[in-house]
């Protein structure tokens, strides 16, 4: 940080993520120390610690805000899981080169996590009770078996259909996951 100037702190997280992406593309995520990323956003380990509870936190927090936005822009133009499918995988394909740098490993579960999470809400929100034919504990259900669903689907084209198409994907997912939520 530049002495004397105040940064906001949406500004010092952005620092912050933008640092554990870059360390991220250039060595295993299990190598990163919190100091690296410090040393690379220019922060000290209190502003880091100020902000999040560890390279982890960073790493989810980073594709929990760009995920949701892109959700949030996907659901703007057209509402249903078509949208939220269709963001998630050109989010994914859009930012291919950081998901194959986490591959494995610890990074590739916190990105996971978090995507299943932005899923959860996303897709529970947009389904709402009166689509959803059956009682709650029902609904949370099969909530979580869409997005189980969905998620491995990315999975498996980030690692083994690299070329694929995302729309091609998401509607296949789609399809799917409609019919897991409707028709319980």
């Amino acid at each position: 940080m530049v002495s004397g100037t105040k940064e906001p702190g949406r500004q010092t997280r952005l620092r912050i993520q933008h640092a554990l992406r870059r360390l991220s593309l250039s060595g295993p995520y299990e190598a990163i120390t919190v100091e690296a990323i410090c040393r690379e956003a220019q922060v000290g380990r209190s502003t880091f610690y100020g902000h999040y509870a560890g390279k982890d936190a960073v790493k989810a927090a980073a594709v929990a805000v760009h995920l949701s936005l892109d959700i949030e822009a996907a659901l703007r133009g057209a509402s249903g899981l078509p949208s939220i499918f269709q963001a998630l995988f050109r989010h994914a394909d859009q930012h291919r080169v950081s998901y194959e740098a986490l591959r494995s490993g610890r990074g590739k579960d916190v990105v996971l996590a978090a995507i299943g999470k932005v899923l959860t809400e996303a897709i529970g929100r947009e389904t709402g009770s009166a689509t959803v034919r059956t009682d709650q504990t029902r609904k949370r259900a099969a909530v979580a078996f869409a997005v189980a669903g969905a998620v491995a689907l990315l999975v498996e084209w980030l690692d083994h259909m690299p070329d694929g198409d995302p729309n091609t994907r998401a509607a296949l997912v789609s399809e799917m996951v409609g019919r897991t939520l409707f028709q319980i």
